[in-house]
This record gives C-alpha cells, sequence and structure tokens, in this order.
C-alpha cells in the first residue's frame, strides 16, 4: 500500500553541543520528505512555522506554500518538495514539530532542484556561539544533494548566505549560485539558457 505521509530519505549527522564534554560531538539526525497529501504532515509545517515565528519569516513562507499546494492536491508543474531535519528516529508518519531542526522548499525541473527556501530553527542559527545544535544547514544541502537523480541544485542567494553556500560547493554566476555534479560547466548554460528562472524561482531567495 502506497503511503504519502512524510517518509525516510535518508540518514546524516550533525553537531551537537555536550555541556559536560564542552565540546561538540555527532548527533545523527533523519532527513524526510514532506507529502503535500498528507494532512498530519499539513498540521506538522504549520506547528513548525508557529513556534518558530516571530524569529522567522522564511519557515512562514514555506508553511504558506504547504497549505497552498495540500488546497490543490495536485500540481504537475511545480512539483514541489518539501524537506526536513529532525531528530525523530522512527514513526515519521507522525512529525514532532519539537524535533524538527530544519525545513527546505524547492522545486523539481528534470534533474534539477531549484532551492526555494532553507531555513533552520532560529534558536540554532548560524554564527550563535552558544547554540546546541550546529551544522543543520550544511546536513539538509548534503542531503539533497544526494537525493538519486538529481544532477544540480540552484538559487538566488541573500547577500549574507553567499559565503555558506560557497562553503557547500556552489558556485556564482549571474546573481545565481549553483552546483551541480557535472563535471562540464555546459550544462549550466544550456540548462540556464532554457529555463525562465523568474518563474521557476517566482517567490523569494534563499
Amino acid at each position: 500500500m502506497i503511503s504519502f505521509k512524510a517518509k525516510l530519505i535518508g540518514s546524516t549527522t550533525i553537531q551537537c553541543y555536550n555541556n559536560k564534554k564542552k565540546a561538540y560531538e555527532d548527533c545523527n539526525v533523519s532527513f524526510i520528505r514532506f507529502s503535500k497529501h498528507s494532512k498530519s504532515d499539513l498540521m506538522a509545517v504549520q506547528k513548525v512555522s508557529k513556534m518558530w515565528q516571530p524569529q522567522d519569516k522564511y519557515a512562514k513562507n514555506i508553511a504558506k506554500n504547504f497549505c497552498y499546494e495540500y488546497s490543490k492536491k495536485y500540481n504537475q508543474y511545480y512539483n514541489d518538495n518539501f524537506f526536513a531535519l529532525t531528530l525523530q528516529d522512527c514513526n515519521y508518519e507522525n512529525v514532532d514539530p519539537t524535533k524538527v531542526l530544519g525545513m527546505a522548499e524547492a522545486l523539481k525541473k528534470r534533474k534539477t532542484f531549484y532551492l526555494d527556501f532553507l531555513q533552520t530553527n532560529p534558536k540554532y542559527k548560524y554564527g550563535d556561539k552558544k547554540r546546541k545544535y550546529k551544522n543543520i544547514g550544511t546536513a539538509i544541502i548534503e542531503s539533497l544533494k544526494n537525493i538519486k537523480r538529481i544532477k544540480s541544485i540552484i538559487l538566488i542567494p541573500n547577500n549574507f548566505a553567499v559565503k555558506f553556500y560557497e562553503k557547500c560547493g556552489f558556485t556564482e554566476k549571474h546573481g545565481m549560485m549553483q552546483y551541480t555534479k557535472e563535471k562540464s560547466n555546459s550544462f549550466y548554460r544550456n540548462l540556464l539558457d532554457s529555463i525562465k528562472l523568474k518563474d521557476l524561482l517566482k517567490r523569494k531567495r534563499v
């Protein structure tokens, strides 16, 4: 039987601060995909967004877009994909909003993800020396890279995020940042000539 609930894509590792050792150590987390067909997934995304407000605006947009996609049920053109990084290690059909560390939304076109939003829990924002968890955004990006059949990721970055994406292996071209598994840059030239990015990346910057 096909399940449309949130499902596990894979496991990855972030860093968690150990108060006793006074140092960061590896922490296993799960990377999951939400389903636009699941009411429980919709509720989980909405709860995460509410919990992260007012510090975060991107999570609110992810929830808004998820709600829009859920109401449409079928959307073959944009094919939005909604993801989360979570401490939860089982029972993914019932996502615990309190364990979600980060979320992302991407449009899939052929073998490319157009990353619309990437947001981590504001409590663990980049640059905070006292944060309990770190490398959340990096773990999300690496998990997206590892999804089968995905050959590239393209996004329009905010200025403050450029260095982060460079560390994740992205290069900047024409105001966009691109990651590709292809060895030749001609892949991007052909792709960017054939797609109207202003339509695909219609809502915002990440």
